[in-house]
């Protein structure tokens, strides 16, 4: 009678797992379904930034050459939406560009032993910051700088440095 009880139970206890493992499969095909969609949209977008990139770089091309006919003519082929969207982008860029440029010159003026103790400051766990506000000055202030900072600390900047350079490549 025992061994009948515990059999029982058992039992139970088996075709209750048997149920959670039906419906966590059923889960698992949906978040298969789910994630296999996002994947499907994620491309879509990637896809749809490109062309935009693509886009924006040929429309920075034509304003660069004064090319108004070409202008026209690119305009022509897009809707007004992304005319506006890559208007847009080229505005902030260039706001973005200005402001980059605005903050790098504070540290070009800056006298260079105060520059590499102000950008030695922020230290490693900011060392992209450094590298990225190195890398937008001229050369000879960034090598100035590079020069007054603690030998390490450079060393260590210049190594990113080459590889933020080797990505662009």
């Amino acid at each position: 009678c025992e061994m009948k009880e515990e059999r029982d139970r058992y039992q139970k206890e088996l075709e209750e797992a048997n149920r959670l493992i039906s419906e966590l499969e059923v889960y698992k095909e949906e978040y298969e379904k789910v994630l296999a969609e996002w994947a499907g949209e994620e491309q879509k977008i990637q896809d749809e930034k490109k062309r935009l990139e693509e886009k924006s770089k040929e429309l920075q091309k034509l304003t660069a050459q004064g090319d108004k006919e070409g202008f026209r003519k690119y305009f022509e082929t897009i809707n007004e939406d992304v005319a506006e969207e890559i208007y847009r982008e080229i505005m902030l860029q260039e706001k973005q560009d200005t402001d980059i440029k605005n903050f790098i010159q504070i540290y070009e003026n800056m006298d260079e032993s105060a520059a590499a103790r102000i950008l030695s400051e922020i230290g490693e766990e900011k060392i992209q910051l450094v590298v990225e506000i190195l890398l937008q000055m001229k050369k000879e202030n960034a090598s100035a700088i590079l020069g007054s900072m603690d030998a390490v600390f450079a060393s260590k900047i210049t190594e990113k440095m080459a590889e933020a350079l080797l990505k662009k490549q």
